[in-house]
């Protein structure tokens, strides 16, 4: 996932980045950090994020989109 994969799906989800933080196990600053381009998070974080976002729909597309996926239950 690179920073503005993250920023795009956040946007989509309508997520802010404390929101974000919240459901990644992270620390706001992680997140803005990241988005940021100022930050790389640990890999524990990096996976936090990611299944955050996959997890609620998010799929990811290569090294530039992203799209919004229905979830399934």
């Amino acid at each position: 996932m690179t920073p503005a994969q993250c920023a795009a799906a956040r946007a989509l989800l309508g997520w802010s980045q404390a929101q974000l933080a919240d459901n990644a196990g992270v620390s706001r600053q992680t997140v803005v950090g990241f988005e940021s381009g100022r930050r790389n998070p640990n890999q524990a974080s990096m996976d936090g994020m990611l299944a955050a976002l996959i997890g609620s729909g998010m799929e990811f597309i290569g090294h530039s989109g992203v799209v919004l996926r229905d979830k399934v239950n």
